[in-house]
């Protein structure tokens, strides 16, 4: 069976910082839950509509403003 590519490797930045969660979770499925929303935020700036996109600044993508 092939693997699909994670989508968390569009945006590097991200990945390395839910990396860095991930390991003081408090159990496995904290960290898949963890996963799972950030490759949801990805999707999201996949997304035609969406303002931002994987290629922004991730700082951008949480500034509030």
């Amino acid at each position: 069976m092939m693997q699909r590519p994670d989508v968390l490797d569009d945006v590097p930045e991200l990945k390395k910082a839910v990396d860095a969660v991930c390991e003081t979770a408090p159990s496995e499925s904290r960290r898949k839950q963890i996963r799972a929303h950030a490759r949801e935020l990805v999707r999201a700036l996949r997304h035609p509509a969406h303002p931002l996109t994987v290629a922004d600044d991730l700082a951008d993508v949480f500034n509030p403003a």
